[in-house]
């Protein structure tokens, strides 16, 4: 099983406890007990941290699945001569309605 399908199926167990908890006081139309709360506190925190190990994991899958992208030694090439400057003046100049060319990489980014 993997890392995110273990930490949905946490996720789902820490659901169905919160819900449990709530719904019994719920049934029997009182308050929490302390027990209860206290309970429904930890499941809560424990939500927080997968929902936040869930992102963090997404973001790395995605990070790793952009670096295993395939590019050619010309698109690497070019990629690294990329003129971040000459392409912000011409977004900035572009918004002022100021004319500006681009050439290479850089026009094919704003394509």
């Amino acid at each position: 099983m993997s890392r995110i399908a273990e930490l949905q199926e946490k996720k789902g167990e820490a659901t169905n406890r919160l819900e449990t908890i709530l719904r019994s006081a719920r049934d029997a139309k009182r308050a929490l007990t302390a027990d209860e709360a206290k309970t429904a506190t930890e499941v809560e925190v424990e939500l927080r941290n997968i929902n936040a190990t869930l992102e963090l994991e997404n973001r790395f899958n995605e990070g790793l699945a952009r670096q295993n992208r395939n590019i050619s030694k010309q698109e690497e090439k070019d990629l690294s001569r990329f003129d971040y400057r000459s392409f912000l003046t011409h977004l900035s100049r572009q918004q002022r309605g100021q004319p500006s060319a681009l050439q290479g990489i850089e026009l094919e980014m704003v394509q």
